[in-house]
C-alpha cells in the first residue's frame, strides 16, 4: 500500500519549475509587439526553426556532399546545401 506522505510529496514536486517552458504564451500576448512568440526553451537555445538556425562560422561546419554535388560545386563554382552557400574558388 502506498503511503499518503509519498503521494503528497510527488504531487507537490516543484523541481520542474526551474526548467525552461516548452509551451508558448496565450494567443492574446502575440498581439503585443514586445512579445516575439518564442518559448523560453527556443529563446534559450536560439533555434526557433531548424531551417533558420544560426550558424557559428568561427567553428568548423560539417556539410555532407554527394559525388554529384561535388562535381556541380567544381564546375559551377558554388552550391547551396542545408541553407548554406558553398563557394569554390580556384
Amino acid at each position: 500500500m502506498v503511503k499518503l506522505k509519498s503521494l503528497l510529496k510527488e504531487w507537490n514536486d516543484t523541481s520542474f519549475k526551474s526548467l525552461p517552458k516548452r509551451w508558448s504564451k496565450p494567443i492574446d500576448s502575440f498581439r503585443d509587439e514586445k512579445f516575439d512568440g518564442l518559448t523560453e526553451l527556443e529563446r534559450k537555445e536560439g533555434v526557433a526553426n531548424p531551417i533558420t538556425q544560426k550558424y557559428d562560422f568561427k567553428k568548423p561546419t560539417v556539410v555532407h556532399l554527394s559525388k554529384k554535388e561535388m562535381e556541380i560545386l567544381y564546375t559551377q563554382g558554388q552550391i547551396e546545401t542545408d541553407g548554406l552557400t558553398i563557394i569554390y574558388e580556384q
